[in-house]
């Protein structure tokens, strides 16, 4: 390959805002969500009781909610500044929350598929956020990738693919998606609502399929090679020659429904369609600069 693989970095420096954009569009989805499942929290609470399990599944999803939109309103006043030296974030008021300089970068992890990164020193006792909602995400998560670049070294070959989060929040949303299904099922079925129940039963089984669907580990290792990569997810094994491959790109897709973006690394493939990795198979930042490495090689 050849190239900068960072092509966006290059005039990086300055100081960025929230995008006022992404904050409108969190802020609704959790307003929304909230006095949806707020107002359906309540309502099952004064039909069957504030200790009824549904209620306290309402009101748990409600708290996560409030918190979120907490969360989007404490971050957008923040700015981020980027330099020669370092990187940095003040609040609202100017006020340095956190700094790292260039030459402490030793890891750079993500968090919800890109929507968070985070910086840490050679320590691994400081770090800087950089969420997805600041303007020109790109052309910021550009430029740490290729300061990342400079200390990231490609590990002893065969590396295999793992999430280092196995926990993560989408497996938390659709364990409690799956699980509400299966019991709203069960209970339209003693009902006798039979059509109810099969909706109810249809909702479940999407539940764990996309449940079961982020661990790819279950079908077996997915692994990189000398000369290929193979990608194992539950219903397909992928493998594909190095000498195949002619490029690498890191993209995102945009997710209509919350406003965030989903990142992935896809291999551009001389002789068929391109490949795409997302962050089931681990760190995207990790896995492409770890691609980059190995196609350098």
């Amino acid at each position: 390959m050849s190239g900068n693989p960072f092509p966006e970095q290059e005039n990086s420096n300055g100081t960025y805002a929230s995008d006022p954009n992404a904050v409108r569009v969190g802020v609704a989805a959790a307003a929304i969500g909230l006095l949806l499942f707020g107002s359906l929290g309540v309502l099952s609470g004064v039909q069957e009781g504030f200790t009824s399990k549904s209620t306290i599944m309402m009101l748990i999803i409600s708290f996560g909610l409030l918190a979120a939109l907490t969360h989007i309103a404490r971050l957008s006043g923040r700015n981020l500044r980027v330099s020669d030296d370092g990187i940095e974030v003040r609040d609202k008021r100017g006020n340095l929350l956190s700094r790292l300089h260039w030459v402490e970068l030793a890891r750079v992890t993500e968090r919800r598929r890109m929507a968070q990164l985070a910086l840490w020193d050679k320590s691994g006792a400081r770090r800087v956020l950089v969420d997805q909602q600041y303007e020109n995400f790109a052309v910021i998560r550009s430029r740490i990738l290729a300061e990342y670049a400079k200390v990231f070294a490609l590990k002893p070959l065969p590396i295999e693919f793992r999430n280092p989060t196995p926990l993560l929040l989408e497996s938390l949303i659709f364990s409690f998606f799956a699980a509400f299904s299966s019991w709203a099922t069960w209970r339209t079925y003693q009902q006798g609502q039979l059509g109810l129940s099969m909706i109810f039963f249809g909702f479940a089984a999407v539940g764990f399929f996309s449940l079961f669907n982020l661990y790819p580990r279950i079908a077996g290792p997915s692994e990189l090679f000398g000369d290929r990569i193979v990608l194992r997810t539950l219903f397909k094994t992928e493998k594909i020659d190095k000498k195949r491959i002619s490029g690498i790109e890191l993209a995102d897709v945009a997710n209509p429904h919350g406003g965030t973006k989903f990142s992935l690394v896809i291999l551009k493939l001389s002789d068929g369609k391109p490949v795409r990795i997302t962050s089931k198979f681990g760190s995207i930042p990790e896995i492409y600069l770890t691609l980059q490495a190995w196609l350098a090689q």
